[in-house]
């Protein structure tokens, strides 16, 4: 299963098993799992979800995707609204395009950031699913 919230063509959530049998077969106990380049998380959120570790490190260098995941933990009320009220419309794609994003009524920097990668993702996967 992924439980990312960001899909990825060709994120790493597919090695995700492979990853969880080196940890087994390792023994390995009190595990903290780090991902530097995190993109979806996939591989690390599977890991902690069915408790192959204990905890989670993850940062990206993109800012966008590393705001996401910082909204996601620090302003999770806020990011849960955000998803709820940001309409799924050509306009608002154009919208995140344009840069326009930041400039909206949201309240933070980070959670601005957010809203355009989540709805850059959305756009591209639902264009692409038709």
């Amino acid at each position: 299963m992924n439980y990312s919230p960001l899909r990825y063509p060709g994120g790493k959530a597919k090695i995700a098993p492979l990853v969880q049998l080196l940890i087994k077969k390792t023994q390995l106990q009190n595990t903290t799992y780090v991902e530097p380049f995190a993109g979806g998380s996939g591989v690390a959120l599977s890991l902690l979800m069915t408790e192959v570790v204990d905890q989670i490190v993850i940062n990206d260098y993109d800012k966008a995707i590393y705001s996401v995941w910082r909204a996601i933990k620090e302003d999770s009320w806020n990011f849960i609204d955000l998803i709820r009220q940001t309409p799924v419309t050509i306009e608002e794609l154009a919208a995140v395009g344009a840069g326009s994003i930041i400039s909206k009524d949201v309240p933070s920097k980070a959670l601005a950031l957010t809203r355009a990668e989540l709805k850059i993702k959305e756009n591209y996967y639902e264009g692409k699913n038709k």
